[in-house]
């Protein structure tokens, strides 16, 4: 199984699903890498976004406790979701956040 480990801030609210199957959380963790060099020396920087599922009450509990710009640590693995449309196949992938902890809570969210 492929595993990584990810910091970033919460991009949005994250989105409660509940099902036969049980509670699915979705969230978006965004940061800035470093991009390079522009034509004057200066650091430049990307901002990457993932999204996330998580479940059951791991995943409640974060949806619960975070807010948006708070800092999260997601160890997670990715899982494919192909499927079918219209006679092709359609490739795809979830990360799956198996682990996860609070970072620094964001500035508007400290006092939470």
């Amino acid at each position: 199984m492929n595993v990584f480990c990810f910091d970033g801030r919460l991009a949005a609210q994250p989105q409660v699903t509940t099902t036969d199957k049980g509670v699915f959380v979705r969230f978006t963790l965004i940061r800035n890498d470093y991009a390079g060099k522009d034509d004057q020396g200066n650091a430049k920087e990307r901002a990457v976004s993932i999204p996330f599922v998580s479940k059951g009450p791991r995943g409640q509990a974060l949806a619960d406790y975070v807010g948006v710009g708070d800092q999260i640590l997601v160890t997670a693995h990715i899982q494919n979701n192909n499927y079918e449309k219209d006679g092709e196949t359609v490739y795809g992938f979830n990360f799956w956040a198996d682990e996860w902890d609070f970072g620094a809570k964001s500035q508007k969210n400290a006092g939470k």
